[in-house]
């Protein structure tokens, strides 16, 4: 089990609660995990430092979050899907 830090932080369990992942996952020594990911994404956020260069990596992500979603729900007209008695 990873230990925690020693300062309880409630920002951290509600980001971990919105992403449905452990608080551990943040300090766990995995590399390439999606919780690695969202960690570097937080730093990169913090370390931009001024409210329009975070206004353009938000609308940034909130653009392709969009795309996924829409290319996901999107059927592809090559796909045919199966029906019980079809065959």
């Amino acid at each position: 089990m990873t230990k925690l830090p020693n300062a309880y932080n409630p920002l951290l369990d509600a980001i971990a609660a919105a992403l449905g992942v452990p608080v551990e996952d943040f300090f766990a020594n995995s590399t390439g995990s999606e919780s690695e990911n969202v960690l570097n994404l937080l730093k990169a956020w913090v370390a931009i430092g001024n409210a329009q260069g975070q206004r353009r990596v938000l609308s940034l992500a909130q653009h392709e979050a969009e795309r996924s979603t829409a290319s996901a729900a999107t059927p592809r007209p090559d796909v045919v899907p199966f029906r019980r008695g079809d065959n």
